[in-house]
């Protein structure tokens, strides 16, 4: 089975942060959204891995050079969308029997591979992995577990709804029925519907996934991290106080004030910390006598 993340998006939703660096990139507790998607996949024993490329493509080329492992890129030169960079890379996605598509901009706790196992031994050609655990319930499923479009715009009969968690799984065979301008991959399920494919949405109870939408929903995956809902490999050299939630670098010689919690604090410039609920990136200049609170501080400004 191949493994593919989609990461050429804007992040529009996301600046000033990708105002700087692509969405793709975007680091929770320390690591690129891309990469904690590839590392999940290797931990799942999925290790023949691509991506695809459009927005500051140096960058995400860049970190992909420095990681340990091969990753194959497919360059947009015009953004394709979710549909779309699935048919540029049809040709290396069709070179094995299955493959797992992931959004790079979730970060779950979803068993790849034993999803993988069942997939496999289903029969289906493709199955959209959904939550009824959290997420919004956008996604419509038939009472025979098909796919039946989007809540606000079904084109079958839903006799319920779940959260798409932004993990789906292929037969090699449907890709066949890409197309360029599918740019929302929903028109390609719709149409392997039409086409006989079988669609189903397998409405799962024990996913937590988490969504990096907009700077909101970025600071609530790295509180989960933080809680445990995640499980999560660190960086190197930070020290985790999982009782108040405050990561740090252990080589650190500023002061952290005793009321605060809810931190991911990287290398900064500071000689107190009084903050709750805030990230303060590599590279920033902390204020002493101010008081953080539901704050992103970035090198290049806070949000």
């Amino acid at each position: 089975m191949k493994g593919f993340v989609l990461s050429a998006g804007f992040g529009t939703r996301l600046k000033p942060i990708t105002d700087i660096i692509p969405k793709a990139l975007v680091p929770v507790c320390g690591v690129p959204l891309m990469e904690i998607a590839l590392r999940y996949f290797r931990k799942n024993v999925i290790d023949d891995l691509a991506v695809n490329t459009h927005y500051l493509p140096d960058l995400l080329n860049m970190t992909l050079d420095a990681l340990p492992y091969s990753v194959k890129r497919f360059h947009e030169e015009e953004i394709l969308g979710t549909g779309g960079a699935l048919w540029n890379a049809r040709e290396w996605l069709m070179d094995d029997n299955s493959f797992c598509v992931v959004n790079a901009d979730i970060i779950h706790n979803a068993k790849i591979k034993e999803l993988a196992t069942d997939f496999r031994a289903s029969g289906e050609d493709i199955v959209l992995i959904g939550s009824n655990l959290c997420g919004e319930k956008v996604m419509g499923i038939t009472k025979n577990g098909d796919y039946a479009g989007r809540m606000d715009n079904l084109f079958s009969d839903a006799a319920r709804s779940t959260a798409f968690t932004g993990i789906a799984f292929y037969r090699s065979a449907v890709a066949e029925i890409f197309k360029k301008d599918d740019f929302d991959i929903k028109t390609t399920w719709k149409r392997a519907l039409e086409c006989g494919f079988s669609v189903k949405v397998w409405d799962l109870d024990n996913i937590s996934w988490f969504d990096t939408g907009n700077a909101a929903d970025l600071k609530e995956c790295y509180w989960a991290v933080l809680d445990k809902k995640i499980k999560f490999d660190f960086p190197l050299g930070m020290e985790i106080d999982f009782e108040r939630r405050i990561a740090f670098p252990s080589n650190s010689n500023y002061e952290i004030s005793e009321n605060s919690e809810y931190l991911w604090i990287e290398n900064v410039s500071a000689k107190k910390i009084n903050a709750s609920r805030s990230i303060f990136w590599g590279g920033s200049k902390i204020e002493n006598n101010k008081k953080y609170n539901n704050t992103l501080v970035m090198p290049w400004g806070e949000v």
